[in-house]
């Protein structure tokens, strides 16, 4: 029989080049509704979105205009939830 990846878990997921300069890529699967949000270190959302899709996923995000320094990336569905940091050079 062959094997589903249904159970995959949001803690693969990839962030590329990290630090950055102006733009990173996030890469993983997804297995329903899944939120993004990006917020700077003093936790305003600077960028939003939402994806649908089922499977696997890469989407870049552009950093261009925001200042250098740290930002954090949440990743959620109704199942969990993950954060990671992004460092902008």
């Amino acid at each position: 029989t062959a094997t589903s990846i249904v159970d995959e878990s949001l803690q693969n997921w990839g962030i590329h080049p990290n630090p950055t300069r102006n733009q990173f890529s996030i890469q993983g699967v997804i297995t329903e509704a899944t939120t993004v949000i990006l917020t700077n270190n003093i936790g305003e959302v600077v960028q939003q979105f939402k994806i649908e899709e089922k499977g696997g996923f890469q989407k870049n995000i552009d950093l261009e205009g925001l200042s250098n320094g740290i930002y954090f990336i949440k990743i959620s569905n109704s199942k969990e939830e993950i954060t990671k940091k992004v460092v902008k050079i």
